[in-house]
Order: structure tokens, then C-alpha cells, then sequence
């Protein structure tokens, strides 16, 4: 095993457990120039930790393999929060996809959601415009 396999498996397993596989539902735009309109479903992969060190090693790894992403957060969740959190999230659908793809033969706990990402991702990657079937509704909701 290389040492990009192994960290690519270390990657699966932070996932896994610190991960997020996240669909954002729809909603009515409230301001800006596209109110009223409804935005699409957005999937989302999150990583959120105390550990900097962690963290940093996770957007290590995402580099490595190629998979961009916005800049790594610090952020304060709440009034009873004791530390600060490092987070970090892929939405790009083909930044997702490539990510997904992967991981996939790693991950065991977040694997059923990572399967029915994939299967949407591949057919919304394939077109500039998708437009969602009742089918691809019915899953994501």
C-alpha cells in the first residue's frame, strides 16, 4: 500500500467519523436579485474538529488527490461552546464526486449515504443543467 493510499484510507476513516454527508434542501430566496425563485438541492460533504492539526492533515490529503475546496475555517459554535472548531466542506458537485469516488472502497459507516451520492452526483455532473427527477426528489428528501 502506498503512502497516498494509506492517507487516503486515514481520510475515510475521518470522514467516517467526523464527517458530514449533508443534502441542503431547497428554499425561497428571501433578497438579491433571484427572490422569490427556489434554489436547487446541494450535497455536501463537512469535516468539523477541534484538532488543527487534524484538520490540516484532512486538507493535505484533499490536495494530494486533487480535490479543491474553499479555504478552512475557524469558527465558535455557540454560547457553550469551551473551543474554537475547524471546518471545511466540498459542495462543488464534481469536487464532491471525484472525493466520493475515492473514498468509497474505505468508508464503512457513512458507505450507504456515499453510494446514494455518487449515483446523483454522477447523473448531475453529467449535464451543465440537471434537473431533478421525482425519483432523485424522492431520495434526497
Amino acid at each position: 500500500m502506498s503512502v497516498l493510499d494509506e492517507q487516503i484510507a486515514w481520510l475515510a476513516g475521518i470522514v467516517d467519523g467526523e464527517g458530514c454527508l449533508a443534502v441542503k434542501r431547497q428554499i425561497r430566496r428571501k433578497t438579491g436579485p433571484r427572490a422569490g425563485q427556489m434554489t436547487g438541492h446541494q450535497l455536501w460533504l463537512v469535516i468539523c474538529n477541534t484538532s488543527g492539526p487534524m484538520m490540516r492533515q484532512v486538507v493535505e490529503v484533499l490536495a494530494a488527490v486533487g480535490v479543491e475546496h474553499p479555504k478552512m475555517r475557524r469558527v465558535w459554535k455557540g454560547k457553550r461552546a469551551t473551543r474554537h472548531q475547524w471546518w471545511i466542506h466540498i459542495a462543488r458537485k464534481h469536487e464532491l464526486l471525484k472525493l466520493i469516488r475515492i473514498l468509497l472502497p474505505h468508508l464503512v459507516a457513512k458507505k450507504d449515504e456515499a453510494v446514494i451520492f455518487e449515483w446523483y452526483l454522477q447523473k448531475a455532473c453529467s449535464e451543465k443543467l440537471y434537473h431533478l427527477t421525482a425519483l432523485d426528489l424522492v431520495i434526497l428528501e
